[in-house]
């Protein structure tokens, strides 16, 4: 994922702060970094993000800023971040992200999330058009799920929604039209499979071992075995 390194030191389009102990970020202090194409903020402080922080940004591919004390992305985080590929907000303390947060990020192929605070996902994804995505919602405490949350044209998707505390899977959450999809259900508490929750037949979609689950092939459907069901 990173860049190539000439001796101990990252190349130009490098600006590695990680573990500096910064706690803000003045909206203009990347001004003059506008041919960055990798942002290492990791192991911070920080809590927050201003509006337009990272609009100078251009060119930038990978923007990392996990293991931080943020607690919220907000509407307008993503401007400028048109180019951006990779998205690491791992291990910090999100609770909300604004619905237009990642609006302006149409080449995403990578969004790590894990290991925050979320009870909810109702972000808008329509607009993200890399053919191959790969989402991480792991570890958080998300319950609910906006439907069509995910529905797109891709050629691979991966989520991973694992150690979570989804007990039902709505109608339409996972409407998507992806070539190859991945869907990672384990460690939920999962105790109703509406219909229509699951509309492909190529999706390899893994819950735990002790939910028992029955799938149709044609048409689709999933749902959950009853005792008695044969």
């Amino acid at each position: 994922m990173y860049p190539a390194q000439s001796g101990n030191k990252y190349l130009d389009s490098v600006l590695d702060l990680n573990n500096r102990n910064i706690s803000s970020v003045a909206p203009d202090a990347f001004r003059d970094t506008r041919n960055l194409t990798y942002l290492l903020l990791d192991y911070n402080q920080m809590t927050s993000f201003e509006n337009g922080t990272f609009s100078y940004f251009t060119k930038l591919r990978m923007l990392n800023v996990a293991n931080n004390k943020l607690k919220e992305i907000q509407n307008g985080f993503s401007d400028g971040l048109e180019r951006l590929i990779y998205l690491d907000l791992q291990k910090n303390e999100i609770t909300h992200i604004a619905k237009r947060a990642f609006v302006n990020l149409y080449n995403l192929r990578s969004l790590n999330l894990s290991k925050n605070k979320l009870t909810s996902l109702t972000q808008d994804f329509y607009h993200i058009l890399s053919t191959e995505k790969e989402f991480d919602f792991s570890w958080n405490q998300i319950a609910y799920i906006d439907p069509y949350l995910f529905a797109s044209n891709t050629s691979v998707f991966k989520i991973d929604l694992s150690h979570n505390n989804l007990s039902i899977i709505r109608s339409n959450v996972f409407y998507e039209l992806s070539d190859k999809f991945i869907v990672d259900l384990t460690h939920n508490d999962i105790k109703s499979i509406e219909p229509n929750a699951f509309k492909c037949l190529t999706w390899d979609i893994t819950f735990d071992a002790s939910v028992g689950v029955i799938r149709n092939l044609e048409p689709c459907w999933y749902k959950l075995w009853q005792y008695g069901e044969t």
